[in-house]
Protein backbone atom coordinates (compact mmCIF):
# COMPACT_ATOMS: atom_id res chain seq x y z
CA UNK A 1 0.00 0.00 0.00
CA UNK A 2 2.69 2.30 0.97
CA UNK A 3 6.01 2.69 -1.27
CA UNK A 4 9.13 2.44 0.40
CA UNK A 5 12.56 2.84 -1.23
CA UNK A 6 15.21 0.01 -0.26
CA UNK A 7 17.82 1.95 1.61
CA UNK A 8 20.98 0.58 -1.05
CA UNK A 9 24.33 0.69 0.82
CA UNK A 10 27.56 0.09 -0.99
CA UNK A 11 30.50 -2.35 -0.26
CA UNK A 12 32.35 0.92 -0.03
CA UNK A 13 29.46 2.15 1.92
CA UNK A 14 30.05 -0.39 4.72
CA UNK A 15 33.53 -0.17 5.06
CA UNK A 16 33.63 3.32 5.62
CA UNK A 17 30.72 3.04 8.31
CA UNK A 18 32.96 0.67 10.07
CA UNK A 19 36.09 2.35 9.64
CA UNK A 20 34.27 5.45 11.17
CA UNK A 21 32.78 3.41 14.20
CA UNK A 22 36.14 2.17 14.88
CA UNK A 23 38.36 5.34 14.31
CA UNK A 24 36.45 8.07 15.70
CA UNK A 25 33.00 7.03 17.24
CA UNK A 26 32.87 9.91 19.50
CA UNK A 27 32.88 12.08 16.49
CA UNK A 28 30.12 9.74 14.72
CA UNK A 29 27.59 10.49 18.30
CA UNK A 30 28.27 13.74 18.32
CA UNK A 31 27.65 14.31 15.00
CA UNK A 32 24.34 11.78 14.86
CA UNK A 33 22.80 12.76 18.70
CA UNK A 34 20.98 15.39 19.63
CA UNK A 35 24.01 18.04 21.73
CA UNK A 36 22.97 20.01 24.63
CA UNK A 37 22.98 23.97 24.68
CA UNK A 38 25.89 25.29 26.21
CA UNK A 39 25.52 25.92 30.35
CA UNK A 40 26.09 29.45 29.98
CA UNK A 41 22.21 29.47 27.91
CA UNK A 42 20.91 26.64 30.17
CA UNK A 43 17.97 26.21 32.33
CA UNK A 44 20.34 25.20 35.17
CA UNK A 45 21.00 29.39 35.10
CA UNK A 46 19.74 30.99 38.36
CA UNK A 47 16.02 31.91 38.02
CA UNK A 48 13.32 33.12 39.87
CA UNK A 49 11.47 29.26 40.20
CA UNK A 50 9.60 29.99 43.38
CA UNK A 51 7.81 32.72 45.71
CA UNK A 52 10.66 33.35 47.62
CA UNK A 53 13.72 35.66 47.52
CA UNK A 54 16.73 34.11 48.13
CA UNK A 55 17.94 36.47 51.01
CA UNK A 56 15.29 34.93 53.20
CA UNK A 57 17.48 33.71 56.16
CA UNK A 58 16.18 35.17 59.75
CA UNK A 59 20.29 34.78 60.92
CA UNK A 60 22.40 38.00 60.04
CA UNK A 61 24.64 36.55 57.30
CA UNK A 62 23.65 33.03 57.94
CA UNK A 63 23.68 30.74 54.87
CA UNK A 64 20.83 28.60 56.86
CA UNK A 65 18.81 28.40 59.28
CA UNK A 66 18.17 25.43 61.85
CA UNK A 67 14.36 23.96 61.06
CA UNK A 68 12.56 21.94 63.36
CA UNK A 69 10.12 19.45 61.66
CA UNK A 70 6.62 19.23 63.21
CA UNK A 71 3.61 17.92 61.70
CA UNK A 72 -0.17 19.31 62.92
CA UNK A 73 -1.66 17.21 64.87
CA UNK A 74 -4.90 18.01 62.66
CA UNK A 75 -2.66 16.28 59.57
CA UNK A 76 -2.25 13.21 62.05
CA UNK A 77 -6.30 12.73 62.82
CA UNK A 78 -7.42 13.70 59.06
CA UNK A 79 -4.83 10.98 58.37
CA UNK A 80 -6.83 8.44 60.61
CA UNK A 81 -9.66 9.07 59.69
CA UNK A 82 -9.21 8.57 56.24
CA UNK A 83 -7.40 4.98 56.53
CA UNK A 84 -10.38 4.11 58.92
CA UNK A 85 -12.78 4.72 56.22
CA UNK A 86 -10.42 2.66 53.43
CA UNK A 87 -12.20 1.10 50.65
CA UNK A 88 -10.73 -1.97 48.96
CA UNK A 89 -10.56 -2.34 45.47
CA UNK A 90 -13.70 -4.23 44.72
CA UNK A 91 -14.53 -7.44 42.49
CA UNK A 92 -11.43 -9.49 43.85
CA UNK A 93 -9.82 -11.84 41.27
CA UNK A 94 -8.22 -15.14 42.53
CA UNK A 95 -4.75 -15.28 40.57
CA UNK A 96 -1.94 -16.44 42.72
CA UNK A 97 -0.99 -14.03 45.49
CA UNK A 98 1.77 -12.33 43.58
CA UNK A 99 2.45 -8.88 42.58
CA UNK A 100 2.04 -9.05 38.76
CA UNK A 101 -1.02 -7.21 38.71
CA UNK A 102 0.62 -4.28 41.02
CA UNK A 103 0.82 -4.21 45.07
CA UNK A 104 -0.58 -7.38 46.42
CA UNK A 105 -4.22 -6.95 47.82
CA UNK A 106 -3.32 -8.91 50.78
CA UNK A 107 0.10 -6.95 51.61
CA UNK A 108 -1.43 -3.71 50.94
CA UNK A 109 -4.42 -4.66 53.62
CA UNK A 110 -1.89 -5.18 56.15
CA UNK A 111 0.15 -2.05 55.16
CA UNK A 112 -2.78 0.21 55.49
CA UNK A 113 -3.93 -1.66 58.86
CA UNK A 114 -0.37 -1.33 60.30
CA UNK A 115 -0.58 2.36 59.16
CA UNK A 116 -3.44 3.18 61.26
CA UNK A 117 -3.34 0.71 64.30
CA UNK A 118 0.70 0.51 64.43
CA UNK A 119 2.64 3.29 63.57
CA UNK A 120 3.74 6.45 65.31
CA UNK A 121 4.93 9.32 63.36
CA UNK A 122 6.07 11.68 66.13
CA UNK A 123 9.16 8.50 66.67
CA UNK A 124 10.33 9.18 63.18
CA UNK A 125 9.31 12.69 63.08
CA UNK A 126 11.65 12.96 66.67
CA UNK A 127 14.59 10.92 64.42
CA UNK A 128 14.79 13.10 61.39
CA UNK A 129 15.27 16.35 64.21
CA UNK A 130 17.99 14.04 65.73
CA UNK A 131 19.92 13.86 62.48
CA UNK A 132 19.28 17.53 62.14
CA UNK A 133 17.28 19.60 59.25
CA UNK A 134 18.37 23.71 58.02
CA UNK A 135 16.34 25.35 55.83
CA UNK A 136 17.36 28.67 52.81
CA UNK A 137 16.08 29.53 50.02
CA UNK A 138 17.47 29.14 46.14
CA UNK A 139 16.46 30.47 43.29
CA UNK A 140 13.22 30.87 44.85
CA UNK A 141 12.53 27.98 46.49
CA UNK A 142 12.81 26.91 50.00
CA UNK A 143 15.15 23.95 50.39
CA UNK A 144 15.27 21.84 53.61
CA UNK A 145 17.90 19.62 54.37
CA UNK A 146 20.14 17.64 56.57
CA UNK A 147 23.27 19.63 57.08
CA UNK A 148 26.14 18.18 58.92
CA UNK A 149 29.00 20.59 59.30
CA UNK A 150 32.36 18.97 59.58
CA UNK A 151 35.95 19.22 59.08
CA UNK A 152 36.80 22.55 57.62
CA UNK A 153 33.78 23.68 56.13
CA UNK A 154 35.22 23.37 52.98
CA UNK A 155 34.42 19.39 51.42
CA UNK A 156 31.29 18.06 51.50
CA UNK A 157 29.22 15.10 50.09
CA UNK A 158 25.88 15.52 48.59
CA UNK A 159 23.64 13.08 49.05
CA UNK A 160 20.56 12.87 46.46
CA UNK A 161 17.07 10.62 46.80
CA UNK A 162 15.09 10.31 43.56
CA UNK A 163 11.35 9.19 43.52
CA UNK A 164 9.61 7.52 45.19
CA UNK A 165 12.22 7.99 47.77
CA UNK A 166 13.27 10.75 50.48
CA UNK A 167 15.75 12.15 52.61
CA UNK A 168 14.64 8.86 55.01
CA UNK A 169 16.42 7.00 52.84
CA UNK A 170 19.49 8.29 53.91
CA UNK A 171 18.52 8.05 57.62
CA UNK A 172 20.69 5.22 58.31
CA UNK A 173 23.39 5.89 55.89
CA UNK A 174 24.25 9.42 57.24
CA UNK A 175 24.79 7.65 60.76
CA UNK A 176 26.76 5.08 59.27
CA UNK A 177 28.78 7.87 57.64
CA UNK A 178 29.44 9.85 60.84
CA UNK A 179 31.44 6.89 62.21
CA UNK A 180 33.85 6.79 59.27
CA UNK A 181 36.61 8.50 60.30
CA UNK A 182 37.70 8.82 56.63
CA UNK A 183 35.10 10.86 55.97
CA UNK A 184 35.68 13.47 59.03
CA UNK A 185 36.64 16.12 57.11
CA UNK A 186 33.93 16.46 55.06
CA UNK A 187 30.32 17.77 55.57
CA UNK A 188 26.91 16.08 54.99
CA UNK A 189 24.17 17.77 53.23
CA UNK A 190 21.31 15.82 51.94
CA UNK A 191 18.60 17.81 50.45
CA UNK A 192 15.13 16.97 49.82
CA UNK A 193 14.74 18.04 46.61
CA UNK A 194 12.96 20.95 45.20
CA UNK A 195 8.72 19.68 45.09
CA UNK A 196 9.85 16.43 47.07
CA UNK A 197 8.94 16.43 50.98
CA UNK A 198 9.95 19.25 52.86
CA UNK A 199 11.28 21.27 50.17
CA UNK A 200 9.07 23.48 48.36
CA UNK A 201 7.71 23.12 44.51
CA UNK A 202 8.51 24.99 41.46
CA UNK A 203 5.93 27.12 40.50
CA UNK A 204 6.21 27.54 36.84
CA UNK A 205 7.26 25.38 34.20
CA UNK A 206 10.07 23.82 33.19
CA UNK A 207 11.71 22.93 36.11
CA UNK A 208 13.86 19.93 34.99
CA UNK A 209 17.14 17.63 36.08
CA UNK A 210 19.56 20.34 34.58
CA UNK A 211 17.46 23.63 36.49
CA UNK A 212 17.30 21.45 39.78
CA UNK A 213 21.29 20.91 38.69
CA UNK A 214 21.86 24.76 39.06
CA UNK A 215 19.85 24.55 41.88
CA UNK A 216 22.06 21.98 44.36
CA UNK A 217 25.08 24.01 42.68
CA UNK A 218 23.99 27.03 43.84
CA UNK A 219 22.88 25.90 47.27
CA UNK A 220 26.49 24.13 47.87
CA UNK A 221 28.01 27.36 47.46
CA UNK A 222 25.82 29.24 49.79
CA UNK A 223 26.56 26.63 52.10
CA UNK A 224 30.37 27.79 51.50
CA UNK A 225 31.29 24.90 50.17
CA UNK A 226 34.28 24.76 47.67
CA UNK A 227 34.95 20.99 46.56
CA UNK A 228 32.50 18.13 47.34
CA UNK A 229 31.49 14.23 46.50
CA UNK A 230 28.08 13.79 45.28
CA UNK A 231 26.38 10.30 45.85
CA UNK A 232 23.17 9.34 44.06
CA UNK A 233 20.45 6.98 42.86
CA UNK A 234 17.09 7.48 40.48
CA UNK A 235 17.07 11.08 39.62
CA UNK A 236 19.86 11.81 42.20
CA UNK A 237 21.92 10.22 40.11
CA UNK A 238 20.38 12.29 37.03
CA UNK A 239 20.97 15.67 38.61
CA UNK A 240 24.67 14.63 40.02
CA UNK A 241 25.57 14.12 36.10
CA UNK A 242 23.38 17.25 35.11
CA UNK A 243 25.87 19.08 37.85
CA UNK A 244 28.98 18.11 36.13
CA UNK A 245 27.88 19.30 32.70
CA UNK A 246 26.73 22.49 34.22
CA UNK A 247 30.18 23.22 35.81
CA UNK A 248 32.43 20.30 37.13
CA UNK A 249 35.41 22.50 38.84
CA UNK A 250 34.27 21.95 42.04
CA UNK A 251 33.22 18.57 42.22
CA UNK A 252 35.76 15.95 43.59
CA UNK A 253 33.93 12.96 42.00
CA UNK A 254 30.32 11.22 41.97
CA UNK A 255 29.13 8.20 43.07
CA UNK A 256 26.45 6.34 41.48
CA UNK A 257 24.17 3.48 42.24
CA UNK A 258 21.80 3.88 38.82
CA UNK A 259 23.66 4.78 35.33
CA UNK A 260 21.24 3.82 32.48
CA UNK A 261 23.12 4.17 29.20
CA UNK A 262 21.37 5.72 26.04
CA UNK A 263 22.11 4.08 22.60
CA UNK A 264 25.36 5.32 21.45
CA UNK A 265 25.26 4.86 17.52
CA UNK A 266 29.19 5.42 17.17
CA UNK A 267 30.17 2.50 19.95
CA UNK A 268 27.57 0.54 18.84
CA UNK A 269 29.41 -1.65 17.20
CA UNK A 270 32.29 -2.40 19.49
CA UNK A 271 30.17 -2.75 22.17
CA UNK A 272 28.19 -5.46 20.79
CA UNK A 273 31.36 -7.14 20.02
CA UNK A 274 32.61 -6.68 23.29
CA UNK A 275 29.49 -7.98 25.29
CA UNK A 276 29.16 -10.91 22.52
CA UNK A 277 32.44 -12.02 22.94
CA UNK A 278 34.62 -10.46 25.77
CA UNK A 279 32.07 -9.97 28.61
CA UNK A 280 31.12 -12.40 31.50
CA UNK A 281 27.41 -13.52 31.46
CA UNK A 282 26.03 -11.33 33.67
CA UNK A 283 26.69 -8.49 31.54
CA UNK A 284 25.57 -10.02 28.66
CA UNK A 285 21.92 -10.69 31.01
CA UNK A 286 22.06 -6.75 31.40
CA UNK A 287 22.15 -6.17 27.69
CA UNK A 288 19.25 -8.69 27.07
CA UNK A 289 17.38 -6.88 29.86
CA UNK A 290 17.78 -3.45 28.19
CA UNK A 291 16.15 -4.49 25.27
CA UNK A 292 13.69 -6.60 26.38
CA UNK A 293 10.70 -3.76 25.54
CA UNK A 294 7.83 -6.02 26.72
CA UNK A 295 9.42 -6.18 29.98
CA UNK A 296 10.44 -2.72 30.11
CA UNK A 297 7.14 -1.85 29.37
CA UNK A 298 5.58 -4.04 31.95
CA UNK A 299 7.38 -2.19 34.80
CA UNK A 300 6.92 1.40 33.50
CA UNK A 301 3.36 2.27 33.74
CA UNK A 302 3.97 4.62 36.27
CA UNK A 303 6.22 6.47 34.21
CA UNK A 304 4.36 7.02 31.29
CA UNK A 305 1.50 8.10 33.35
CA UNK A 306 3.79 10.92 35.65
CA UNK A 307 5.67 11.83 32.49
CA UNK A 308 2.15 12.77 30.29
CA UNK A 309 -0.56 13.66 32.76
CA UNK A 310 0.70 13.70 36.61
CA UNK A 311 -2.18 15.99 37.24
CA UNK A 312 -4.12 13.57 37.02
CA UNK A 313 -3.01 10.73 39.22
CA UNK A 314 -1.80 13.86 41.68
CA UNK A 315 -5.40 14.29 42.39
CA UNK A 316 -5.93 10.77 42.92
CA UNK A 317 -3.29 10.45 45.32
CA UNK A 318 -3.28 13.56 47.29
CA UNK A 319 -6.66 12.41 48.42
CA UNK A 320 -6.34 8.57 49.32
CA UNK A 321 -3.31 7.88 52.09
CA UNK A 322 -4.43 4.07 51.07
CA UNK A 323 -3.63 5.15 47.29
CA UNK A 324 -1.33 7.14 47.60
CA UNK A 325 0.80 4.16 49.91
CA UNK A 326 0.05 1.48 47.32
CA UNK A 327 1.51 3.55 44.07
CA UNK A 328 4.60 4.20 46.13
CA UNK A 329 5.15 1.34 47.63
CA UNK A 330 4.94 -1.04 45.13
CA UNK A 331 7.82 0.00 43.38
CA UNK A 332 10.01 -0.78 46.58
CA UNK A 333 8.93 -4.28 46.32
CA UNK A 334 9.56 -4.17 42.00
CA UNK A 335 12.29 -2.44 42.26
CA UNK A 336 14.34 -4.79 44.36
CA UNK A 337 14.87 -8.72 44.47
CA UNK A 338 11.48 -10.30 43.21
CA UNK A 339 11.89 -13.80 44.98
CA UNK A 340 11.47 -11.82 49.05
CA UNK A 341 8.34 -10.08 49.65
CA UNK A 342 8.73 -6.39 50.23
CA UNK A 343 8.31 -6.91 53.77
CA UNK A 344 11.70 -9.28 53.93
CA UNK A 345 13.94 -6.42 52.21
CA UNK A 346 12.60 -3.52 54.22
CA UNK A 347 11.03 -2.54 57.27
CA UNK A 348 7.31 -1.35 56.80
CA UNK A 349 7.73 1.41 59.22
CA UNK A 350 10.47 2.72 56.85
CA UNK A 351 8.20 2.35 53.78
CA UNK A 352 5.50 4.24 55.46
CA UNK A 353 7.22 6.89 56.94
CA UNK A 354 8.62 7.62 53.35
CA UNK A 355 4.77 7.57 52.12
CA UNK A 356 4.16 9.99 55.10
CA UNK A 357 6.46 12.33 54.43
CA UNK A 358 4.76 13.05 50.96
CA UNK A 359 1.13 13.14 52.96
CA UNK A 360 2.42 15.52 55.72
CA UNK A 361 3.90 17.54 53.07
CA UNK A 362 0.83 17.18 50.72
CA UNK A 363 4.11 17.03 47.21
CA UNK A 364 3.19 13.64 45.92
CA UNK A 365 1.88 15.89 42.80
CA UNK A 366 4.22 18.29 42.87
CA UNK A 367 7.12 15.66 42.81
CA UNK A 368 6.00 13.67 39.91
CA UNK A 369 6.28 16.80 37.93
CA UNK A 370 9.80 16.21 37.34
CA UNK A 371 9.19 13.49 34.82
CA UNK A 372 6.55 15.62 32.72
CA UNK A 373 9.46 18.52 32.84
CA UNK A 374 12.20 16.12 32.14
CA UNK A 375 10.72 14.05 28.92
CA UNK A 376 9.31 17.58 27.43
CA UNK A 377 13.30 19.04 27.36
CA UNK A 378 15.43 18.28 24.52
CA UNK A 379 18.04 19.79 27.01
CA UNK A 380 17.78 18.05 29.75
CA UNK A 381 17.45 14.53 28.01
CA UNK A 382 20.27 15.70 25.43
CA UNK A 383 23.01 15.76 29.08
CA UNK A 384 22.53 12.22 28.85
CA UNK A 385 24.60 11.89 25.88
CA UNK A 386 27.59 13.56 26.66
CA UNK A 387 30.83 11.68 28.55
CA UNK A 388 31.14 12.42 31.96
CA UNK A 389 35.02 12.71 32.77
CA UNK A 390 35.01 13.27 36.22
CA UNK A 391 36.53 10.51 38.33
CA UNK A 392 33.26 8.25 39.07
CA UNK A 393 32.11 5.62 41.30
CA UNK A 394 29.85 3.23 40.54
CA UNK A 395 27.98 0.77 42.78
CA UNK A 396 25.80 -1.98 40.82
CA UNK A 397 23.22 -3.87 42.51
CA UNK A 398 21.57 -6.87 40.79
CA UNK A 399 17.95 -5.99 40.94
CA UNK A 400 18.35 -2.61 39.73
CA UNK A 401 15.69 -1.69 37.18
CA UNK A 402 17.79 -0.24 34.41
CA UNK A 403 21.36 -1.73 34.33
CA UNK A 404 23.34 -1.28 30.90
CA UNK A 405 26.01 -3.62 29.90
CA UNK A 406 29.82 -2.98 31.21
CA UNK A 407 30.76 -2.12 27.88
CA UNK A 408 27.69 0.77 27.72
CA UNK A 409 28.82 1.94 30.75
CA UNK A 410 31.91 2.32 29.57
CA UNK A 411 31.29 4.22 26.47
CA UNK A 412 29.90 7.06 29.03
CA UNK A 413 32.16 7.17 32.37
CA UNK A 414 35.62 7.62 30.84
CA UNK A 415 37.35 8.08 34.57
CA UNK A 416 36.14 4.91 36.18
CA UNK A 417 37.75 4.33 39.48
CA UNK A 418 35.67 2.01 41.51
CA UNK A 419 33.04 -0.29 39.28
CA UNK A 420 31.80 -2.55 42.05
CA UNK A 421 29.06 -5.60 41.61
CA UNK A 422 27.20 -6.52 44.55
CA UNK A 423 25.42 -9.70 45.22
CA UNK A 424 22.22 -8.40 46.80
CA UNK A 425 19.71 -5.79 46.42
CA UNK A 426 18.46 -3.15 44.21
CA UNK A 427 17.05 0.59 43.52
CA UNK A 428 16.75 2.03 46.61
CA UNK A 429 20.73 0.83 47.65
CA UNK A 430 20.50 3.63 50.76
CA UNK A 431 17.56 2.29 52.24
CA UNK A 432 18.06 -1.24 51.71
CA UNK A 433 21.98 -2.11 51.68
CA UNK A 434 23.44 0.97 53.39
CA UNK A 435 26.79 -0.99 54.46
CA UNK A 436 27.87 -1.88 51.22
CA UNK A 437 26.96 1.44 49.49
CA UNK A 438 28.68 3.29 52.14
CA UNK A 439 31.87 1.22 51.95
CA UNK A 440 31.82 1.65 47.78
CA UNK A 441 31.87 5.57 48.65
CA UNK A 442 34.48 5.20 51.26
CA UNK A 443 36.87 3.17 49.00
CA UNK A 444 36.09 6.23 46.16
CA UNK A 445 37.20 8.98 48.61
CA UNK A 446 40.34 7.05 49.42
CA UNK A 447 40.89 6.52 46.02
CA UNK A 448 40.31 10.27 44.64
CA UNK A 449 42.04 12.16 47.72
Amino acid sequence: MFGVRPLVVSAGGITFILLACTLCPDSIDNWLLTRPASPETSSGQPRQWGPHKDEECSAEGAASDEYKLHVEDEVLADLKERLVRWRAPGAPMEHDDGWSYGINSNFMAKLVDEWRDDYDWRKYEAQVNTVGLSETVVDGLIIRMHHIQRGSGKKAILLLHGWPGSIWEFNKFIQLMQNQTTLDEYGIVCPSLPGYGFSGAPNIEGYNNVAMAGTMKRLMKKLGYERYVIQGGDWGSMVAQSMAYLDPSPLIGLHLNFFPCTFSPGHFLREEFQIRFLEDEGSRERARKSRDIAAILSQSGYLHQQATKPETIGHALSDSPAGLCAWMSEKFQSWSDPSLLLGDKFNTQDILTNCMIYWATNSITSSMRLYKEQYRSDEAMAVYNLRVTLPVALSLFPHEIFSPADAQIRTRFRNIVLFRKHETGGHFAALENPDLLLGDLVEFIKRVQ
